[in-house]
């Protein structure tokens, strides 16, 4: 009887786990057929709002609407299926999507590997478009994607994979990802990044952007932002950190053959707590490989200034660029202070402290001029191993002229080698009032113009 009895339940246990089972997935099929005729019946001028949260098998997918709002009142979309896109945006014009938690599955992630694991897509939409205090959360590849959208302003937006198992080195995994030929006018203000893979990717040609006040927090897979082939750029009063590689990137893509402009980076704050990585950089603006994007093709108008740099392998590199002007920054901690390979322009009223190699490293552009000014090095050079005739307050090669004027170097904690090396094809142009500790090398070509104290 007894065993008859157990049977007798266990059958009907089983028949309540499957009844439990069936109505889980007949809830998620549901609600996702419930939101998806919402978003069909949603008119031009409407809001499509959340009164509940909802778990999903599959896309909403709004098409050929304009002027719409998706509300969600706080309420959460969970994603139940592995690479799928929660809220797909197709040939859509003016719309805004605002206080909506979307949560993807931690599973999508595939390390180096895109996947449709995302938040948001938009596609070929038009006109003015708003993110506001939408949250993201673990998605595969990004928590909103885009592709040739312009027009766009977040504003208070969350974006987090703390949950998913995010490689070092690995691109993919992002809280932004957009890329396209003919992007432009983003605002990203007041968001928060925290621990994806990168923080933001614009790819291929995104101009006229502003990225302003957000948060970037332990990016683990590379950069915190990368910008590729942009001008007009922005970027300001923003904190970064533990970022993985390099904390704010401009790079010029390979096979673009056109000036990139008016580059303005000021007032950010990165650092890492780790020690530093070689090629680990607070704020990087150069080519894609060492010869330049395209021959004879440089950054023009770049100006750094306000940043502080915390503990990375560069505090701030430069690669390809006219017209610079590197000034007011706080470099701290670094292996090279200043990295300007080639430039012309300004470096100016830095302050550098701790520097393994050198404080100020600059190749001067061909028949080009870089004015080195009222530049403070201090605790300059404590390691004795590695490339001698780098390890320098101020290390200058290239072809062209170089001003020194009125910069002072402090001895700390240890000594450079060398207080200025003078390459073999650098002219000085004027030489004033600095006061550098070590000696000077320049194979007798330096010759005080005055007031220099070399001690």
């Amino acid at each position: 009887m007894f065993d008859s009895l157990l049977k007798r339940n266990s059958c009907v246990f089983f028949m309540l786990v499957v009844l439990v089972m069936f109505s889980s997935t007949a809830f998620s099929n549901q609600s996702l057929r419930v939101l998806q005729n919402q978003a069909d019946r949603l008119e031009n001028g409407g809001t499509f709002a959340l009164s509940g949260s909802s778990k999903i098998d599959g896309t909403v997918v709004f098409k050929g609407k304009s002027n719409i709002t998706i509300d969600g009142h706080g309420q959460t979309i969970t994603q139940l299926k592995r690479n799928a896109v929660i809220i797909k945006i197709v040939d859509c014009n003016n719309v805004t999507i605002r206080d909506i938690v979307l949560v993807g599955d931690p599973s999508s992630y595939k390390p180096f590997k895109g996947t449709d694991g995302l938040g948001v897509s938009m596609q070929r939409c038009t006109g003015q478009h708003l993110l506001e205090k939408v949250k993201f959360y673990d998605h595969g590849t990004a928590g909103f994607k885009a592709h040739n959208v312009s027009n766009i302003t977040f504003d208070q937006c969350l974006f987090s994979a703390e949950t998913v198992a995010v490689k070092a080195g690995d691109a993919f995994n992002s809280g932004i990802w957009s890329y396209g030929t003919k992007c432009s006018n983003w605002e990203i203000k007041n968001c928060l990044f925290y621990k994806t893979a990168m923080g933001l990717i614009l790819y291929m040609g995104h101009d006229h952007l502003d990225i302003h006040d957000n948060t970037f927090m332990d990016i683990r897979g590379q950069h915190g932002m990368y910008l590729n082939a942009s001008s007009h750029v922005n970027i300001y009063n923003n904190k970064l950190t533990n970022i993985r590689y390099l904390g704010i990137k401009l790079q010029m893509n390979n096979g673009h053959k056109e000036t990139e402009t008016d580059i303005r980076i000021t007032n950010n704050i990165c650092t890492v707590e780790e020690t530093n990585s070689p090629g680990q950089a607070g704020i990087a603006v150069g080519s894609a490989k060492p010869e330049g994007p395209a021959k004879g093709v440089y950054w023009e108008g770049v100006h750094i200034e306000n940043n502080r740099v915390d503990r990375f392998d560069y505090g701030i590199q430069v690669n390809y660029a006219k017209k610079v002007n590197i000034q007011n920054n706080e470099l701290v901690d670094t292996t090279y202070g200043i990295l300007a390979v080639p430039c012309s322009g300004y470096i100016r009223d830095n302050v550098i402290t701790t520097t393994k190699w050198s404080g100020i490293f600059c190749n001067v552009i061909k028949k080009s001029k870089v004015a080195i000014v009222d530049n403070v090095i201090k605790d300059p050079v404590h390691v004795t191993d590695g490339d001698i005739y780098k390890r320098c307050g101020i290390f200058l090669s290239g072809n062209g002229t170089v001003d020194l004027e009125n910069n002072q170097m402090y001895r700390g904690k240890g000594q450079p080698l060398f207080g200025v090396y003078q390459g073999v094809d650098v002219t000085l142009g004027r030489y004033y009032n600095n006061r550098l500790l070590g000696p000077v090398v320049s194979n007798g070509r330096i010759v005080s113009q005055g007031n220099n104290d070399i001690h």
